[in-house]
């Protein structure tokens, strides 16, 4: 039987991933600079997020469903656990005073859900800091993303477990706005030919 693993993973090493990469380091750094207590985060990815904000806390535990090629969670007050979510299985209710997503919940066939048990595990006052694509921003479909939201969706869905919902953006400067400009036009003269939508 043969299966396929859905996970985009984002590398420091790729060039092509450069943009996406710096948007997620972003991510991880606005966190760093909120955080403290116990963490945890949802999506480990490729571990990259780790050093930057675990000297914040207290305690971080780190989950995703394949194990990164990085042994930081093996040092001081880092845990990783190998689960795929959502449930957060083994995962005790009210005990943790951050969560943080990134770039995962446009991967998950069941979003109610795992809102449903980040807030399960948050403990009371507690806060989440997520992230995900805007699909007005999209170039091309993502051929791992199960959906992507408008930021009216988003929030709305946000606003079914939170009370307090404060939508942020990512916005590049000139030169990244010129380059993202540039790069959807390219893909829309190739995409004239896909007549068949193969790309989706």
């Amino acid at each position: 039987m043969w299966t396929i693993e859905s996970a985009a993973r984002v590398s420091q090493q790729d060039l092509s991933d450069n943009y996406v990469f710096q948007r997620s380091l972003l991510a991880y750094h606005f966190a760093a600079g909120i955080v403290r207590g116990n963490l945890l985060e949802i999506g480990t990815g490729n571990g990259y997020g780790v050093s930057i904000v675990a000297p914040k806390v207290e305690s971080f535990i780190t989950v995703d469903k394949k194990e990164p090629h990085t042994g930081l969670w093996k040092e001081g007050n880092v845990e990783f656990h190998r689960m795929k979510v959502p449930p957060l299985r083994r995962i005790a209710s009210s005990s943790f005073d951050y969560v943080i997503c990134f770039q995962v919940i446009e991967h998950i066939g069941r979003d109610f859900l795992l809102l449903e048990e980040i807030y399960r595990v948050l403990r009371p006052g507690g806060s989440l800091i997520i992230s995900t694509p805007n699909i007005e921003k999209t170039i091309v479909c993502n051929p791992w993303h199960l959906r992507e939201y408008t930021v009216d969706e988003f929030s709305n869905l946000l606003e079914s477990y939170f009370s307090h919902v404060e939508p942020m953006g990512v916005f590049g400067n000139e030169k990244v706005l010129g380059y993202y400009e540039k790069n959807r036009q390219s893909v829309k003269r190739i995409l004239r030919y896909d007549i068949l939508r193969l790309h989706a």
